[in-house]
C-alpha cells in the first residue's frame, strides 16, 4: 500500500490520469486486505486506521467509476485527509502501544 500511495503522490501533481487511477486501484486493493489485519481496538480506540483504510478505499472506488479530471480529484482529496489521520494515529498509538515513542 505504500508504494502505490507514494506512486499516487507523485502522480496527482503531475496531473498523469493512468497512474494516478492504476495507484488508487493498487492502494484501494491493498487497504481492503489490510481491513481484515485491524490494528487491535486496546491501541487504536478511535479507529484512525479503519478511517484511513476506508478514505482509501472510496477514492479507490470512486475512480474505477469515474475517469479524468474527477480521478485527479478523488486522488487529491484522499491524499490531504490522509495526513492529519495517520498524525492522530500516530499519536493515539504513542498514548496507548507500550514502549513506542517516536524517534
Amino acid at each position: 500500500m505504500v508504494a502505490a500511495l507514494n506512486t499516487l503522490e507523485a502522480a496527482t501533481p503531475a496531473s498523469d490520469v493512468p497512474t494516478t487511477a492504476a495507484a488508487l486501484k493498487r492502494a484501494g486493493r491493498a487497504a481492503r486486505t489490510m481491513q481484515h489485519y485491524p490494528i487491535p481496538v486496546c491501541a487504536d480506540p478511535k479507529g484512525y486506521w479503519q478511517a484511513v483504510l476506508a478514505r482509501i478505499r472510496v477514492a479507490a472506488d470512486g475512480a474505477g467509476a469515474s475517469g479524468g479530471q474527477q480521478t485527479l480529484a478523488l486522488a487529491e482529496t484522499a491524499l490531504r485527509q490522509l495526513p492529519a489521520l495517520e498524525r492522530k494515529l500516530a499519536i493515539e498509538l504513542q498514548g496507548t502501544v507500550p514502549g513506542l515513542s517516536q524517534h
